[in-house]
């Protein structure tokens, strides 16, 4: 009996970008390497015992000396031998922004910015 799997579409475009990163998981800090980033989600290299659907807190560390720094939440979607997928709940003050930004400069498909709407996370 072949059962078929339909998988569902990305919304939105992955873009490989590394930089450091860190998430806080079930009040653990983890250091991490960002592997590929979209508009709702990321990938990250890191060794941590999380496990689907835990909440974290998110910060990408773009340059070496004084980095600037997105910072946000969301929750572990996916967990493998290699690191964990982090679908984004929301940023702090002008991360989203930032966010934004990183992607457009490292994505062809420009059109699907417009699409999402990334809530802030009120402070």
């Amino acid at each position: 009996m072949n059962k078929e799997v339909k998988l569902q579409p990305r919304k939105f475009t992955r873009v490989k970008f590394s930089t450091r990163a860190e998430v806080e998981i079930n009040n653990v800090v983890v250091p991490c390497e960002l592997v590929d980033i979209s508009i709702s989600a990321m990938y990250v290299r890191c060794d941590t015992q999380a496990v689907v659907g835990d909440d974290c807190d998110l910060r990408l560390f773009l340059g070496d000396e004084d980095p600037m720094v997105i910072h946000g939440i969301g929750h572990v979607v996916r967990h493998d031998a290699l690191g964990v997928a982090i679908a984004f709940k929301g940023f702090y003050c002008d991360s989203v922004e930032h966010l934004t930004h990183l992607h457009l400069l490292n994505n062809l498909d420009q059109s699907e910015m417009a699409l999402h709407d990334t809530p802030k996370v009120d402070t």
